[in-house]
């Protein structure tokens, strides 16, 4: 007996429909498991307190006092202010202040805890992480895409940044959800897929001014489909106005205050630029190559990467992740002087999305590939980035190098009277003959006071007073900043009181002073 025809039709239908759904769920199973992965791994330092076994205390000190100091102050959303402002208001320089706002939320609504920032990036971090298995799902073989999604999950970069008190974990939902917005937008052609590229990319640059090579991406992927012609069409030129609109107005109203105060979190601050100079002295610029293959790829990933660029069937993530990875590579060729310091290895979470695409259409290659040989290399790849991966994870660099300053900022805090001024040292004024952000927060956020910092070349014994006349009451000077100036120290106790003294620190009282002796006749 044969069937109707319109009968089968309806079979197939169903039957392809079942098999539809039976794999978008197949997927959503394989995203899960990754992201459980991604959670139990980044856990590890989700609980530890804001102290001296942080990498970057001085950018975790910022972010945490401005949210300290937007619920304690009730200071508006757009008048974010730091602790070292000396007699002043405090109103800084940044990025939006999105992530300090809300955690302040959190504060008004949970209570004081520093962990709540921690627990903000580790959940912005994860909902990244969802964004780009989405996006390695349109991009790459199932199977690469369970690679590309494993290699983010356990990437000590992405682990130490996913709860990290930075605005990096905010950066990075904006620009993973602008490439994928942005590619569908382009598949689709659906207004809200236009609207979400341009809501995505705003929010990352608004939160890292850094962020604004994802045009270069959006670009590439535009010339890709359209031709260079596509880059003056009416709706992407609308959609570059949407982006970089809020982006402005913010950073023209955040400049007044460093005009009016002198306070910016390294916008106005810092010269980060590539200069000619570097080509004398080449250490910055092989470290953005040292610092990517160490901190994103592991080493041995790198590998995995090649054999996705020599794959013959490759697919669209190969050319996507070329893409990001070149947008990175200017950016950090033009900020050499920062993004080739070990200090801002965080710069290199740029890499991460591309590296990761690379790896999983690495991945994709050798286990698709009949001959023996590139399968053994395959695996051997696999394991040794994972093992490297871990092994980064498990023993990072420079654990607790910040210990000792925590241990006497703890001692000096209860010496200290509560509103008290503090003059404190920073780090050095002038870097290969540039500008550099020197103020250190992490004295002002762990003795909860206000005050100055004076920068490594400037500290000296009239430079003090001088703060001192201006309502600085106590001097935490720090031991390498006194040793690197001769003399300095002796000078110092010679004419100031000495309150407390510590392997990392002297505190010195400010208000009274020795007395002179008096000059022989």
């Amino acid at each position: 007996m044969t069937s109707h025809p319109n009968e089968s039709d309806g079979a197939s239908s169903r039957s392809d429909g079942a098999a539809h759904v039976h794999s978008r769920q197949a997927g959503m199973g394989w995203i899960a498991v990754i992201l459980l992965l991604a959670a139990l791994v980044w856990a590890v330092n989700l609980w530890r307190p804001l102290d001296g076994r942080t990498r970057e205390p001085w950018r975790e000190s910022d972010l945490s006092s401005i949210a300290r100091n937007y619920v304690r102050e009730g200071l508006p959303f757009a008048a974010p202010a730091i602790d070292w402002r000396g007699n002043g208001p405090g109103q800084v320089e940044m990025e939006l202040p999105l992530f300090p706002w809300l955690v302040s939320l959190a504060h008004r609504t949970l209570g004081y805890h520093e962990v709540t920032a921690r627990i903000g990036a580790y959940l912005l971090s994860l909902l990244s992480l969802g964004l780009f298995l989405l996006l390695a799902r349109d991009t790459l073989p199932t199977g690469g895409a369970v690679a590309a999604g494993v290699f983010w999950a356990v990437n000590p970069l992405a682990a130490q940044v996913a709860t990290a008190i930075q605005p990096e974990p905010l950066m990075l939902l904006g620009v993973v959800g602008s490439v994928l917005a942005f590619r569908r937008w382009l598949g689709s052609g659906r207004p809200v897929w236009f609207l979400a590229a341009a809501a995505a990319t705003a929010l990352a640059i608004l939160a890292k001014l850094s962020a604004i090579h994802v045009g270069v991406i959006l670009a590439a992927l535009l010339i890709r489909q359209h031709g260079w012609r596509g880059l003056v069409r009416p709706a992407p030129l609308l959609l570059a106005a949407l982006i970089l609109l809020p982006s402005l107005v913010w950073y023209r109203h955040a400049h007044g205050y460093w005009l009016a105060y002198g306070n910016s979190l390294g916008i106005s601050n810092q010269f980060h630029w590539f200069g000619w100079d570097l080509l004398r002295s080449p250490g910055r610029l092989a470290g953005i190559v040292t610092i990517d293959l160490e901190a994103i790829w592991g080493w041995a990933g790198a590998g995995l990467g090649l054999m996705a660029l020599r794959a013959r069937d490759r697919p669209p993530a190969v050319e996507l992740g070329c893409s990001w990875l070149g947008a990175a590579g200017i950016f950090y060729l033009a900020t050499a002087r920062s993004s080739g310091a070990h200090w801002a290895a965080y710069y290199h979470l740029f890499s991460l999305p591309g590296a990761a695409l690379l790896v999983g259409a690495g991945m994709s290659s050798w286990q698709l590939d009949p001959r023996p040989w590139p399968r053994r290399i395959g695996a051997l790849l696999a394991v040794a980035t994972v093992a490297f991966s871990l092994r980064g994870i498990i023993r990072p660099d420079h654990p607790g190098q910040f210990v000792p300053q925590h241990q006497a900022a703890q001692a000096f805090a209860r010496l200290v009277p509560p509103g008290a001024l503090l003059l404190v040292s920073g780090g050095p004024c002038v870097e290969d003959g540039q500008e550099v952000a020197y103020n250190a927060s992490y004295f002002f956020y762990w003795m909860d006071r206000k005050g100055w910092n004076i920068c490594a070349e400037e500290q000296s014994l009239p430079a003090v007073r001088g703060f001192a006349a201006r309502g600085a009451k106590y001097f935490v000077a720090e031991r390498g900043s006194l040793a690197a100036r001769s003399g300095l120290e002796a000078a110092l106790r010679g004419r100031y009181r000495v309150v407390a003294d510590t392997p990392a620190a002297v505190l010195f009282d400010l208000s009274g002073g020795l007395p002179v002796p008096a000059l022989p006749e």
